[in-house]
């Protein structure tokens, strides 16, 4: 049994090594996460075969692509709150059985508008775990890796996303466009009751909600790999309690100016990436490339995104996010104008194609470790929830401007060109908040009292 007063659940944590439990919660948040990811971009990949099929142009899709990404907002800004007060995994569980079964249900859609309801409630299961999946991997993680294993985490979306073109090459032309879909619902929904199981409700959570130190303790000694714990040591986090309605919290106490500077890089990188996997397919053949070859080089752009996180994550570690990230972008406005200068040239767009996703897709990554940690836990689900949120809105205007650019015969160079401005901006924002979170750590190692 612990001795002494009241058990420090964040110092155990932080203190402790990375054990087989913690991965254990890191490895099935990058699973569903990897089901998210493949559910999410499915759909940019059968547009190219749907359109002739049902007589209707690709433009004709910007819609669909805008309700499903309407229904991730809805579901990002919705499940965090709730998350907050009733616990991440419910939310997680919750939001898997929307995504898998209304991605299975897509298979019998029929018409642009059956395919809008059902984008945009399968949507709603999307933006709904991953907020919860980033924030349950990041309480669990120890401080010194915190950013490496909640960004590889974030990975299983990107490899999902990305292994739809891939797996969309292999079993479209032999099936049909429906089979990318029942192998994305059927999944999840055979998964679920093993997550159950497998799923742990979050420590922090539960010490910062009070009233369940058995579980608590159950979960520490699980942890720690030793019966060390009991529901009456008493348990507690090194962080303010805050009460009343989360959101508000997200503004005040001197965070407003940070959390609208995430959001501005969340709304802009979100913009970006959901332009790239909407249209990149349909664009590439209308560019004359072959379909599988279009549907594998789209499909490449999370590889970069995971080689780049992979290969960044220590260095992250060490010396914070802002100047990797900052970085990231202003090589993403490059890579995003290379593409719309190489027309059909298949190896240059090859290299174009990854090099973008190692700057969107592993700013990403990172951005997503920011917002699970700049917010203490009893408003983190909420924070990360609502820069995912105000960022959906950017993953929403991006295919519906590119959507009326493309309907209005813009080429691909000058669309590209126009794509690469948000990162810079982004760019511009990551510097900014990059400079006020080191502001703040000086100012709060000046305030220590002197030894």
């Amino acid at each position: 049994m612990a001795q002494g007063g009241p058990v420090n659940v964040t110092q155990v944590i932080d203190e402790g090594r990375f054990s087989a439990f913690q991965w254990q919660v890191a490895i099935w948040c990058g699973i569903l996460a990897t089901l998210d990811g493949f559910d999410n971009g499915a759909i940019g990949f059968v547009v190219p075969v749907i359109a002739p099929l049902w007589h209707v142009s690709p433009p004709d899709f910007k819609e669909v692509f805008a309700a499903g990404l309407f229904g991730l907002m809805i579901g990002a800004l919705a499940s965090g709150p709730i998350a907050d007060r009733v616990g991440r995994k419910k939310v997680i569980l919750v939001s898997t059985l929307i995504f898998g079964g209304f991605a299975l249900a897509t298979v019998w859609a029929q018409s642009l508008g059956q395919l809008y309801l059902l984008r945009f409630i399968t949507g709603l299961g999307v933006g709904g775990l991953m907020p919860n999946a980033i924030a349950l991997t990041a309480e669990y993680a120890p401080r010194r890796i915190r950013n490496t294993v909640t960004a590889i985490m974030f990975l299983g979306f990107a490899l999902g996303a990305g292994g739809g073109g891939f797996v969309g090459a292999s079993v479209i032309p032999s099936y049909c466009w429906q089979a990318l879909f029942v192998i994305g619902g059927t999944v999840p929904l055979v998964l679920l009751p093993i997550v159950y199981f497998a799923l742990p409700e979050s420590i922090r959570f539960l010490v910062a909600r009070g009233g369940r130190p058995g579980e608590v303790a159950r979960l520490l000694n699980r942890l720690t790999g030793k019966a060390t714990y009991q529901a009456t040591n008493g348990f507690v986090i090194s962080e303010v309690h805050l009460h009343g309605f989360t959101v508000r919290h997200l503004l005040n106490e001197g965070r407003a100016a940070n959390t609208v500077l995430l959001w501005i890089v969340f709304f802009c990188n979100l913009l970006v990436i959901y332009f790239m996997s909407t249209w990149l397919p349909t664009i590439l053949r209308e560019a004359e490339v072959p379909l599988g070859t279009a549907l594998s080089i789209a499909g490449a752009m999370p590889w970069g995104g995971i080689a780049s996180t992979l290969v960044l994550g220590p260095i992250v570690d060490r010396i914070g996010a802002p100047p990797v990230v900052t970085g990231l972008y202003v090589c993403a406005a490059i890579f995003v104008t290379a593409i719309g200068l190489l027309g059909g040239n298949v190896p240059l767009l090859w290299i174009a194609v990854v090099g973008c996703g190692a700057c969107i897709i592993g700013g990403q990554s990172f951005i997503n470790v920011m917002a699970a940690t700049i917010y203490p836990t009893a408003i983190r689900s909420t924070g990360v929830g609502w820069a995912l949120g105000v960022g959906r809105t950017g993953a929403i205007v991006g295919p519906l401007i590119a959507g009326f650019l493309l309907a209005a015969h813009f080429t691909p160079k000058n669309l590209f060109f126009s794509f690469a401005v948000p990162t810079l901006v982004a760019a511009a924002a990551m510097f900014a908040l990059g400079l006020r979170l080191r502001h703040a750590r000086a100012a709060a190692v000046e305030a220590l009292p002197a030894e």
